[in-house]
């Protein structure tokens, strides 16, 4: 990439774990360990609460993923900022929490990564 970043970005699979192709790339997968090359993670949400939990499309497609990466790679939501919101998100054991959230407004951690 022109900065010196490489970008991957998502390939949902038919069993809905995510495999992984660099941007511009969609038809050279790199499969579902490349998320363990990752230094961040920006991941859709439709909310996020205080402690991280994470609402997403339902499909436990990034729940399958995250526990890839590398220990400390920071995991940033991507919503509104309306969507952050202060009360408790339904969750379950199989969730991954995020360390912070990407609004239009800027980042922010809501947590130390695990």
């Amino acid at each position: 990439m022109e900065a010196g970043y490489t970008v991957l970005v998502p390939i949902t699979r038919p069993d809905l774990d995510l495999d992984w192709a660099e941007l511009g790339a969609p038809e050279a997968p790199l499969g579902r360990e490349a998320f363990a090359t990752v230094d961040v993670a920006l991941v859709p949400a439709s909310g996020v609460d205080p402690e991280g939990h994470r609402l997403g499309q339902g499909g436990g497609c990034y729940d399958r993923s995250l526990p890839r990466r590398r220990a400390g790679v920071p995991v940033y939501a991507i919503v509104f900022e309306d969507e952050v919101v202060t009360e408790p998100l339904p969750h379950d054991e199989l969730d991954q929490r995020v360390d912070g959230v990407l609004t239009p407004e800027g980042a922010r951690r809501i947590r130390t990564p695990d």
